[in-house]
């Protein structure tokens, strides 16, 4: 962490502080409003409420513990390990809603946050990482050719009976992604809509998801509080006072859903542009005869593209054909979304293999789309080609990345978001 910058709110062109300007820098547990029914569906809340904190989300993250038991909660038998594992990124997929909110105002609103953390979350990460330091937060994606019961990564979360995670928030929302600096004056709300389990598990064949159920015992959010040195201090309330507007700058995330027709090998799907300057595209399809939620279909995809306007990305076919392994472009298209993205060198999670079998994900590059003054306008729509129908129990994922502004104003020491 640069602490010269973080106090820095304004992004002046001189830094104002030392690398003494922190006098105290700790974790503070926040838990949800109600935490006797971890459980159930609906909305649980986590509120920090005392404005007069100085917090930095970017570095914040949810706590979670629980167990793996069957159905009726007994302890499942050492001999049964096997049967039943967490699937990857699986604390994400007890929600269907996970939303951050600004003073009451939404800022940020990922609806299926485990598809759309799975399918960032293949770009964000390297493979080094993932085996690593990715299991303390539930990250251990399948990288043999195949998601099934033999491979290794499932073996490995297969031992997880009881556990405890640590999921940063910077997995879960761009604005803790892309800002980096402090927060004061305003009160953070996080609301998690919570899900059945059933999502977050996998299991061997000829078993069944429903004898086996997933339990969380706690849920906290742990967000850093700092206590800035006397003159830091004295320089950020002086920023404040001076009542400027605080301009926030991040890479959105909306997440839409779609099912096609069954019998139909044409897809044709308009996205709703809800806010921001879209960028990116990124899309993922599942079949429900997926072994594990957190992969991807490739339904011998043909053909994918977006129009905007009558104006199509990319500008040429991209052939594609998953049996005669010809999808080499459109994974080139792909992998280069992280170097662009997340200006970096290092490869994606996924391999050549892993991107026919397992991680489909395509991204759609719309950067360059030159009518900016019609954002609010834009006809975005999604069409794809199949090789074949793709039957029933299908759903497809698109995740718009899209420039945000907001505009925070100051006043009597507290902020109002405008905007």
């Amino acid at each position: 962490m640069n602490t010269k910058e973080i106090f820095d709110i304004y992004d002046s062109e001189h830094s104002l502080f030392s690398d003494n300007s922190i006098k105290e820098f700790e974790y503070v547990e926040f838990p949800p409003i109600n935490t006797t029914n971890l459980n159930t569906t609906g909305n649980k809340e986590i509120v920090i409420q005392q404005q007069d904190l100085i917090t930095f989300p970017s570095d914040a993250y949810l706590y979670f513990e629980g167990e793996l038991t069957k159905s009726d909660g007994t302890d499942i038998a050492a001999a049964d390990y096997e049967k039943v594992s967490l699937i990857n990124n699986s604390m994400m997929y007890l929600f269907e809603r996970m939303t951050y909110l600004i003073n009451g105002n939404v800022v940020e609103d990922i609806d299926r946050p485990g598809q759309t953390t799975s399918m960032l979350g293949m770009f964000k990460y390297s493979i080094p990482q993932s085996s690593s330091n990715g299991l303390s937060m539930s990250w251990l994606p399948d990288i043999d050719y195949n998601a099934n019961e033999s491979n290794n990564s499932m073996v490995l979360r297969s031992r997880f009976k009881k556990f405890s995670f640590n999921v940063p928030l910077d997995h879960i929302f761009g604005f803790m992604e892309d800002y980096k600096k402090v927060l004061y004056g305003v009160q953070q709300t996080f609301r998690l809509k919570r899900l059945v389990n059933h999502e977050s598990l996998q299991v061997m064949k000829g078993e069944n998801k429903t004898d086996f159920k997933l339990s969380l015992s706690k849920m906290s959010l742990f967000i850093p509080v700092i206590k800035p040195s006397l003159e830091t201090e004295i320089k950020l309330y002086d920023q404040i006072d001076k009542k400027k507007i605080l301009k926030i700058l991040f890479r959105g995330r909306n997440t839409q859903t779609f099912i096609p027709a069954a019998n139909s090998t044409n897809l044709s799907w308009n996205l709703q542009n809800t806010t921001g300057t879209p960028r990116y595209i990124v899309i993922g399809m599942q079949k429900n005869n997926l072994f594990s939620k957190s992969n991807f279909s490739n339904l011998e995809l043909k053909k994918i593209l977006v129009e905007i306007n009558t104006r199509r990305y990319p500008n040429h076919d991209i052939e594609i054909d998953y049996p005669e392994e010809k999808y080499s472009r459109i994974f080139k298209q792909s992998y280069d979304f992280k170097k662009n993205f997340y200006d970096t060198d290092e490869p994606p999670s996924f391999s050549y293999i892993t991107f026919k079998s397992l991680y489909p994900i395509y991204v759609i590059d719309i950067s360059k789309y030159d009518d900016r003054t019609r954002v609010s306008n834009m006809d975005i729509q999604i069409k794809a080609t199949f090789n074949s129908a793709p039957g029933t129990g299908v759903e497809v994922f698109a995740t718009l990345l899209s420039d945000i502004e907001l505009s925070l104003h100051s006043s009597d020491r507290r902020f109002n978001l405008i905007s």
